[in-house]
């Protein structure tokens, strides 16, 4: 932590050399270099990179509207799934010269695929937790 405090430290005034901040401790970098009073004058500097006031808001719609797709790509995919294994199914039912072997084991092929596919839900996870931060940087 102390190391990318002087990183941090060093990106934001780059008159202080790297020596200088290793002797001190965490508590001081962040007392010294991270209080309220400094931030408005390294802000004026130019030194801080600033967003528009409705950049919070910007970030939440664009994260809502990639929640909102990855729920309908996941609603369309998992019916889709349905479908075509319930016509292999009723193809197999419906005929009695199909191997049943053979139909039996692509639909057990097709039902490995699918559960493969959800390790997508890993994306949505990242999705809710990006959600779920933008909505404690708005309160």
């Amino acid at each position: 932590i102390k190391l990318l405090l002087i990183d941090l430290v060093i990106t934001l005034d780059r008159s202080l050399k790297r020596q200088q901040l290793r002797s001190a401790t965490t508590e001081d970098l962040l007392l010294r270099f991270f209080n309220m009073q400094k931030a408005p004058a390294v802000s004026a500097n130019g030194l801080v990179t600033s967003f528009p006031p409705d950049a919070i808001t910007g970030a939440k719609n664009i994260a809502n509207d990639i929640q909102r797709i990855y729920e309908d790509y996941s609603l369309l995919y998992s019916n889709n799934y349905k479908e075509i294994r319930n016509i292999i199914t009723d193809v197999g039912n419906a005929s009695m010269t199909i191997d049943k072997i053979k139909l039996n084991r692509t639909v057990r092929d097709i039902e490995a695929l699918y559960n493969e596919s959800k390790t997508v839900d890993a994306d949505n996870l990242r999705l809710k937790t990006l959600q779920s931060r933008l909505d404690n940087l708005l309160q």
